[in-house]
């Protein structure tokens, strides 16, 4: 492979001994000449460069400046610098390498510099210019994959506007692009049946996890023998076993989730340790937490689950959600809900009369609470909010 130096130096004699250098140490190699700064960024508009061998002390602009101005523009500051000069003070070798220079050395050239030195530092230096580029192809492909599998998981999620005796309004932010916080809601003959769940880790293996959770439900919803939201959790931990754990992986697969169903002004719900869900009754402007724990999904087989239920009038509503919404640092705090509970109570009327804003309020007030700004998030966070109508 060919390969492309820049060697910037005004004295003649010193870009000649290079060029030799490289030319005698290097099968391929491509050497443009420069005697300033300006003639460095010249010959960069017309050329892939892989490599520049910088001096310092040169007219019209010199050594420092250039490399300032590499390091600033975001299109040039991968390209690898090493500097020679005749300054050996290490007040300038310090400004150089912590100015983004990879490498250091002093001329006159040694007789070791020559034969050994200076050629291990220019190939070791495009060999990392090499592999940081292919990283970079390699991370921008990962991330085209991210947005595709994103738009597929936001395909997944339900619609708010298609269920005829509720209300849905969510909001689901992946700290990945692609996560494995998921809820579903399906309406049938039974009733409204509603999951929430959260898959143990982040990025693509959680979203297809939690794009198998979503399967399961769906076949639970269908199941004519699962009949309340403890045996649909129940069914799906068994099934968890059947699909993940054979001789063949040990794979672990642990999510938390929580299953509602809701007829007749009557919701039965249970959980497999999801944080407790906040359910508000309108007519006696009334603001509770459904304290229900229950075991994940995936520990061990044959895991038993109960079922709950609590009044659900016209008008009333159900706040689901993941831990990922009170997520602070490098781990979520169960133990938050209560907070939950009471942002709820003291939102009711926007909770109410304008349950987009709520969502959004309360989204923003664990952020502003927990962390700095957005990409503090450590976690996927899904919320879900069920209004009867």
């Amino acid at each position: 492979m060919s390969h492309n130096v820049v060697v910037a130096d005004d004295g003649k004699m010193n870009r000649f001994i290079i060029k030799k250098i490289l030319n005698d140490n290097m099968d391929e190699v491509t050497i443009f000449e420069a005697v300033n700064g300006v003639e460095v960024f010249e010959i960069l508009r017309n050329n892939d460069i892989d490599l520049i061998i910088l001096d310092l002390i040169m007219p019209v602009k010199n050594g420092f400046e250039t490399l300032k101005e590499l390091k600033a523009n975001s299109e040039l500051q991968d390209i690898p610098v090493i500097v020679s000069s005749t300054i050996t003070e290490i007040s300038s070798v310090e400004k150089t390498l912590g100015g983004g220079a990879i490498d250091y050395f002093a001329k006159p050239f040694s007789k070791e510099d020559i034969e050994i030195i200076l050629p291990l530092k220019v190939i070791n230096a495009i060999k990392y210019y090499e592999q940081k580029k292919t990283i970079k192809k390699l991370n921008e492909a990962i991330e085209e994959e991210m947005k595709t599998a994103n738009l597929f998981q936001n395909l997944m999620l339900p619609k708010t506007n298609q269920f005829s005796d509720f209300d849905l309004f969510i909001k689901y932010r992946p700290c990945m692009g692609i996560g494995g916080d998921f809820f579903d809601c399906v309406e049938n003959e039974e009733g409204f049946w509603f999951m929430i769940a959260d898959v143990t880790g982040h990025g693509i293996a959680a979203g297809m996890i939690s794009s198998m959770v979503k399967v399961m439900f769906r076949n639970g919803v269908n199941d004519k023998e699962v009949r309340s939201p403890a045996e649909m959790l129940g069914n799906m931990n068994h099934n968890v076993f059947n699909y993940f754990y054979t001789s063949a992986t040990d794979t672990s697969v642990v999510f938390t989730g929580f299953v509602g169903l809701i007829k007749d002004g009557e919701l039965f719900y249970s959980s497999a340790g999801q944080p407790f869900p906040v359910l508000y009754h309108k007519r006696k402007k009334l603001v509770l937490s459904l304290k229900q724990t229950g075991m994940n999904i995936g520990f061990f087989d044959g895991i038993k689950y109960i079922d709950e239920s609590v009044n659900m009038d016209n008008g009333d509503t159900l706040l689901v959600y993941t831990d990922g919404l009170f997520s602070s640092g490098k781990s979520s705090d169960f133990s938050s809900w209560p907070e939950v509970e009471s942002f709820s109570r003291e939102n009711s009327e926007l909770l109410e009369e304008n349950p987009h804003e709520f969502l959004e309020n309360i989204f923003w007030h664990f952020l502003s609470k927990h962390k700095k700004n957005d990409s503090d998030y450590t976690d996927d966070v899904a919320i879900m909010l069920i209004k009867s109508k």
